[in-house]
Protein backbone atom coordinates (compact mmCIF):
# COMPACT_ATOMS: atom_id res chain seq x y z
CA UNK A 1 0.00 0.00 0.00
CA UNK A 2 1.23 3.52 -0.79
CA UNK A 3 1.30 6.23 1.82
CA UNK A 4 0.49 9.81 0.90
CA UNK A 5 3.15 12.31 1.97
CA UNK A 6 2.13 15.37 3.93
CA UNK A 7 1.81 18.63 2.04
CA UNK A 8 4.57 21.12 2.91
CA UNK A 9 7.07 18.24 3.20
CA UNK A 10 10.44 18.63 1.48
CA UNK A 11 11.83 15.81 -0.63
CA UNK A 12 15.11 15.39 -2.49
CA UNK A 13 14.76 15.99 -6.23
CA UNK A 14 16.77 14.48 -9.06
CA UNK A 15 18.54 17.80 -9.71
CA UNK A 16 20.30 17.46 -6.36
CA UNK A 17 18.18 20.12 -4.67
CA UNK A 18 15.01 19.78 -2.69
CA UNK A 19 11.38 20.33 -3.57
CA UNK A 20 8.54 21.44 -1.33
CA UNK A 21 5.42 19.35 -1.88
CA UNK A 22 2.33 21.55 -2.13
CA UNK A 23 -0.56 19.25 -3.05
CA UNK A 24 -1.34 15.76 -4.27
CA UNK A 25 -2.36 15.84 -7.94
CA UNK A 26 -2.98 12.15 -8.49
CA UNK A 27 -2.09 8.62 -7.57
CA UNK A 28 -1.80 5.39 -9.46
CA UNK A 29 -0.17 2.00 -9.52
CA UNK A 30 3.35 3.36 -9.90
CA UNK A 31 3.27 6.18 -7.34
CA UNK A 32 1.86 9.58 -6.43
CA UNK A 33 2.28 12.87 -8.30
CA UNK A 34 2.52 16.15 -6.39
CA UNK A 35 2.58 19.81 -7.35
CA UNK A 36 5.77 21.20 -5.82
CA UNK A 37 8.22 24.12 -5.84
CA UNK A 38 11.88 23.47 -6.55
CA UNK A 39 14.83 25.23 -4.90
CA UNK A 40 14.57 28.06 -7.48
CA UNK A 41 10.87 28.61 -6.75
CA UNK A 42 9.66 27.08 -10.02
CA UNK A 43 6.48 25.01 -10.13
CA UNK A 44 7.30 21.38 -10.83
CA UNK A 45 5.58 18.00 -10.74
CA UNK A 46 7.19 15.38 -8.50
CA UNK A 47 6.45 11.68 -8.83
CA UNK A 48 7.07 9.74 -5.63
CA UNK A 49 7.60 6.03 -6.22
CA UNK A 50 6.70 3.48 -3.56
CA UNK A 51 9.45 1.89 -1.49
CA UNK A 52 9.89 -1.77 -2.25
CA UNK A 53 10.80 -4.50 0.22
CA UNK A 54 14.47 -5.45 0.08
CA UNK A 55 17.44 -3.84 -1.59
CA UNK A 56 17.93 -3.50 -5.35
CA UNK A 57 20.86 -5.96 -5.24
CA UNK A 58 18.53 -8.61 -3.78
CA UNK A 59 16.46 -8.56 -6.99
CA UNK A 60 19.34 -9.17 -9.44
Amino acid sequence: MHSVLDAQQRVECLNGGSCELLELLGRGGSGHVYRAKDALGKDVAVKVLPLREGRQEDRL
